[in-house]
């Protein structure tokens, strides 16, 4: 059924995925789980596995889910209708989408992104985690996101996603991720482990 590193999304497998993500059953509805479906429900299910500093999410706030990139903006909108209405550990959330970083580091300077989620990494998540003080999710598509910073990046090739984990970045925030979450990612080990 799960296998430590992939969740291969076949036939069969389908009833499995129904099981773990019944709070997004409106995704699920379609024959075809795509891509962007499949990442977005992810990403609400991580947020329920993360605890952040109550010096940025108390329990009155809402959860900031910020997407950055010109190729999430169907991801961001996807995110919002599903998550509508919907809590996360008993909060709400908000999610924002940012066409740059520059629009992200503008916000962070008053606001809080809790998560961000971007394809576009280079020097944008490492200004991003400047500004957060390591209090901020981040996570991206793949291996270049976690050497760029990332602290989960969640491919998917072959009709299979990974959750993959730089637990270096991950040990150096103050963030505390459950360890049943953890259990389900593969730790990415640096350049070694780039064929993941």
């Amino acid at each position: 059924m799960f296998g430590a590193t992939h969740w291969n999304i076949s036939v069969g497998f389908r009833s499995s995925l129904f099981l773990l993500l019944l709070w997004l059953p409106n995704l699920l509805s379609a024959v075809e789980l795509d891509a962007t479906k499949l990442r977005a429900a992810f990403l609400y299910q991580i947020t329920k596995f993360v605890s952040w500093p109550d010096s940025v999410l108390s329990e009155q706030q809402a959860l900031n889910a910020c997407f950055v990139g010109q190729q999430v903006e169907d991801l961001a909108a996807l995110f919002r209708r599903a998550t509508e209405g919907k809590e996360s550990q008993g909060r709400a959330l908000q999610t924002l989408y940012f066409q740059k970083w520059q629009g992200l580091h503008q916000y962070q300077s008053t606001q809080f992104c809790h998560l961000v989620f971007s394809f576009e990494q280079g020097k944008g998540f490492k200004l991003a985690q400047q500004l957060s003080e390591s209090q901020t999710l981040f996570v991206g598509n793949d291996v270049v996101a976690l050497k760029a910073g990332a602290m989960f990046a969640l491919p998917i090739a072959s009709n299979k996603i990974s959750i993959l984990v730089n637990q270096n970045m991950l040990d150096r925030s103050q963030l505390k991720v459950q360890a049943r979450f953890l259990r389900l990612a593969k730790v990415w080990k640096g350049a070694a482990d780039d064929d993941v």
